[in-house]
């Protein structure tokens, strides 16, 4: 069976050309509400299903870029819950395709590193725990497939919001028959020499198949794309360029640092990593997203799923979330 072929998705390029950062913004929000309104025109995905993988530490003044900046903290870190997607869709070769978006684990080298790193800035006491009680695991990739009955050879693609610090080769050995989606800007952030045979390219934006399109949403890399999807009687977009629902409507956050420094400086959004302004593309991505996403279940903020959640544990009290986005489980895989 031969790939199925994508076909380009345009709307966005003339905006991200403008001169002017708020006419760009404003262009970039427009094609965004124009998108979304031609997404749930078209039939909805088969299978859109979520499974929370670990937990991972992640810098709390890089989470909220800007809103911690000078203020003391007993715990620097918050939780990010790392999740995977399942997806089938139809491809534009009347196709049934499985794709897989952000499968991880936290056995890779870089997360073992990294996590030592953090591990090493924490409270006394907390240092003494176990990496399984400070950053719990949930299950792994095979035991979320599973438990639905998919066997690795039926993953006909992976896919990221971005690749720095994945392990491409591993995921490429244990799917046998996929094919890593990235977008050309993006293979710079693969430390991996990843054979041609086994990489399916894109630049700007593409529709995998009616109703799933992969969106240039640059932010924390140049290369960051984001997943849209007509599930049920929404769009959901799963992005890596915020870390989740406080960030993404800061002004109708319960947490008051995060409100106040928005209201503070007129900000839409909270970007994640070094402090930005409105008029970097991280600033203009993360508006497009949201715009794209519309409502959630809860009104007060968008339909997006996040690659990395910020989400409350035990042992770093005093951080919360105005809403967590919980599970998705929509279909059933063939």
């Amino acid at each position: 069976m031969t790939d199925q072929v994508f076909k380009p998705l345009n709307d966005f390029a003339a905006a991200w050309q403008l001169p002017s950062s708020s006419l760009c913004l404003s262009a970039i929000r427009g094609q965004a509400i124009l998108l979304r309104q031609q997404l749930l025109q078209q039939p909805p995905v088969s299978c859109f299903k979520s499974a929370d993988l670990y937990c991972d530490l992640y810098p709390i003044r890089q989470a909220y870029s800007g809103v911690y900046h000078g203020a003391l903290l007993t715990v620097p870190y918050i939780h990010l819950l790392k999740r995977l997607w399942i997806i089938q869709f139809t491809d534009f070769n009347g196709t049934l395709k499985t794709l897989l978006f952000s499968p991880s684990d936290d056995h890779d080298p870089l997360q073992i590193a990294l996590f030592q790193r953090f591990n090493a800035d924490l409270p006394r006491y907390l240092r003494r725990l176990s990496k399984a009680v400070i950053a719990p695991k949930y299950q792994s990739v095979a035991s979320a497939l599973g438990d639905i009955g998919l066997r690795p050879e039926q993953v006909d693609y992976i896919s990221y919001n971005h690749l720095q610090g994945q392990h491409i080769a591993h995921w490429l050995e244990f799917f046998p028959a996929a094919k890593l989606l990235v977008h050309e800007q993006e293979l710079s952030n693969c430390a991996e020499q990843i054979p041609a045979t086994r990489l399916k390219t894109f630049s700007g934006s593409v529709y995998l198949g009616d109703g799933l399109a992969l969106i240039h949403s640059p932010g924390i890399s140049v290369g960051h794309h984001v997943l849209a999807a007509r599930v049920a009687e929404s769009v959901c977009v799963i992005t890596g360029n915020g870390v989740g629902a406080d960030a993404y409507a800061p002004e109708h956050s319960r947490v008051r640092a995060v409100r106040r420094y928005a209201r503070q400086h007129d900000l839409e959004v909270i970007v994640k990593g070094c402090k930005k302004t409105a008029s970097d593309t991280h600033y203009v991505s993360m508006v497009m997203e949201k715009a794209l996403a519309g409502s959630s279940h809860h009104p007060d903020f968008p339909n997006c799923a996040y690659s990395g959640e910020a989400t409350p544990y035990w042992l770093m009290p005093g951080f919360t979330v105005s809403f967590l986005r919980g599970p998705d489980d929509v279909g059933e895989p063939q």
